[in-house]
């Protein structure tokens, strides 16, 4: 048989194999618990049942313990367990309140004493919780620390800078001015991977994240700087997985309000020197409000016909959870010196001091948890965002009028599934749906051809068509994944299959759409009359008038991402104490 045609068959088969198994990388939004179960002599206790049970939604998950006394329960939820464990002539072993974070692999070297079956002992965890089976670099923002930490802007984004080697960094795009952006290891912010409950969030035209998260249904996230696994292999700049809030056995909700305004601060440094130069400066014009709230617990709701109870209880079955948030600010650009001279020489112009910039975001996230079976979970989540931001491309300060401004407007949508279905203690596969939508138009207020004097652009006095619109962009994504964990013994079995179709769309112009008029002289000096000069001493034209065609237009266009995954961890236990 001829070895090519061999080798050829054999890797057909090993790709078909990993594509229909299609078994999880904990897409970033589990965490799992490992460790070894020994008595009070340091022998190892087999057959032990092992029990954690999520306290919000009281779903649970048991493995038992190998002839080494070693467990292993694989991507569970982000949260607070109950963990309890239970061999014949020991008594149960009890850990209450063990926060497990996205992305926490555990372990636990946990002490059985001797006993009345019946008979529980408490453990602590603190003492107890290592990790000793994970290589990648990088930390968790925490539920207290998403709570608690003090923003500027309410963006997880504005809140990874915590961690070691992050840093905000500045906006490059039209689209990114109000997304809040974040760095790792020296880069600039456009190769970061970012999955929100397991979706991809990143932007695929500019790089980045996509869409900004109700900052009040963020539940924690995770950032890695260096070595993730597998399931993250497309990125080259960090990751960050966040995970959204759920709702629980018991009601719960927030709400919250903050405003800020100029005339509850006191002039800063660079202010008191203006105003000592010019008597009549005032402070410029600013402020912000920000109000929104959360809600979330058990979907209860009444039920119709003969029979049974009258409503139904959501009670460990069902649960639900909604945040929604409000973002209002306004301010303005101060009209440069220059242009507040020569502005109003020009006939027709709509001349201002100030240019309004005043920017408006609505955020809203929906999510639903539903307990299928006691192997089985799913939950929908829902979220928008929509904003708004005129004259987002004038610049600071303005050399033009009200004619220079713009318009902005994002739309953003979001929606996740995921199946979680768990085969036996020692097989679980999820399978999880995400749509994306993102639909931009940055246009100009007006249809009348680009003016400039005495140097436009560079630094010269300009009205009528911004030279950075119209441009627009449409993003719209289609995301299939499939996981799947598998422990054998010592060793932990992961694969699975990512695939993202993504379709772009949208137009941008390198310069003005239209006519630009360029004239030689400022405004005063041509409305007095004065005949222009050339360096020759002879008259010359006013002005010049060309058509700029230097268009690129970026056609609706798809692209496809397609990975099938393969890893195997090897876990050494016993693990010394």
């Amino acid at each position: 048989m001829d070895p090519k045609f061999s080798f050829s068959r054999l890797a057909i088969a090993i790709a078909l194999f990993l594509f229909l198994v299609s078994p999880a990388m904990a897409q970033g939004t589990t965490g799992d618990i490992v460790g070894r179960v020994v008595d009070s002599t340091e022998k190892t206790v087999p057959g032990a049942t092992v029990t954690a049970t999520n306290k919000g939604t009281g779903q649970a998950r048991t493995a038992t313990t190998n002839d080494s006394g070693e467990f292993s329960i694989t991507d569970l939820p982000p949260g607070k367990y109950d963990l309890t464990v239970e061999a014949p002539s020991f008594s149960k072993s009890l850990l209450r309140d063990y926060e497990l974070n996205v992305g926490a692999n555990r372990t636990l070297n946990i002490e059985m004493k001797p006993g009345e079956v019946t008979a529980v002992v408490e453990i602590m965890a603190d003492s107890l919780a290592i990790e000793t089976t994970k290589s990648d670099i990088g930390g968790v923002v925490t539920p207290l620390e998403v709570q608690n930490l003090p923003l500027l802007n309410r963006t997880f984004a504005a809140l990874s800078v915590i961690m070691p080697e992050a840093r905000p960094v500045g906006n490059f795009d039209p689209t990114k001015t109000r997304v809040g952006n974040v760095a790792f290891n020296g880069g600039d912010g456009r190769q970061v991977d970012v999955n929100v409950d397991g979706g991809d969030n990143k932007d695929n035209v500019v790089g980045s994240l996509l869409q900004n998260f109700s900052y009040e249904s963020i539940q924690e996230f995770q950032v890695l700087q260096h070595r993730w696994t597998a399931e993250s292999g497309r990125a080259v700049g960090g990751v960050v997985n966040v995970i959204s809030k759920s709702g629980s056995n018991e009601f719960h909700g927030s709400f919250f309000a903050n405003f800020r305004d100029e005339a509850l601060r006191k002039l800063d440094f660079f202010e008191k020197q203006r105003l000592a130069a010019n008597p009549a400066f005032v402070k410029p014009t600013f402020s912000r409000q920000e109000i929104g709230g959360s809600i979330g617990g058990p979907l209860n709701f009444p039920r119709f016909g003969e029979g049974g109870p009258s409503y139904y209880n959501g009670k460990d079955k069902l649960f639900f959870f909604f945040a929604l948030e409000r973002f209002r600010e306004r301010q303005n650009v101060p009209v440069s010196q220059a242009a507040a001279v020569q502005l109003p020489f020009i006939p027709g112009v709509q001349f201002v001091s100030e240019i309004p910039t005043p920017y408006n975001d609505t955020l809203l996230t929906a999510k639903v948890d539903h307990n299928l079976t006691a192997n089985q979970t799913m939950f929908y989540r829902f979220s928008y965002q929509k904003n708004d931001s005129p004259n987002d491309q004038v610049g600071n300060p303005a050399n033009t009028d009200l004619s220079g401004g713009n318009t902005d407007n994002n739309k953003f949508y979001s929606f996740v599934t995921n199946h979680t279905w768990t085969i036996s203690p020692t097989k679980l596969n999820q399978l999880a749906f995400h749509f994306q939508d993102f639909n931009n138009a940055i246009l100009g207020v007006t249809t009348n051809p680009r003016l400039c004097f005495s140097g436009c652009p560079a630094g010269g006095i300009e009205i009528g068509a911004n030279v950075n619109v119209p441009q627009a962009t449409t993003e719209r994504k289609y995301q299939f994944r499939d996981d799947f964990s598998w422990q054998s013994g010592n060793h932990g079995l992961k694969f699975g299959t990512n695939y993202i179709n993504t379709e772009l769309g949208g137009f941008f112009f390198f310069g003005s759409k239209g006519y630009t008029v360029t004239f030689f002289d400022s405004p005063a000096l041509l409305q007095a009359g004065s005949p222009p000069i050339r360096k020759d001493s002879r008259p010359r034209a006013p002005f010049r008038i060309y058509s700029l065609l230097m268009v690129k237009e970026l056609t609706t266009r798809r692209f496809t991402s397609w990975r099938c995954i393969f890893r195997m961890t090897t876990r050494s236990l016993p693990i010394s104490r």
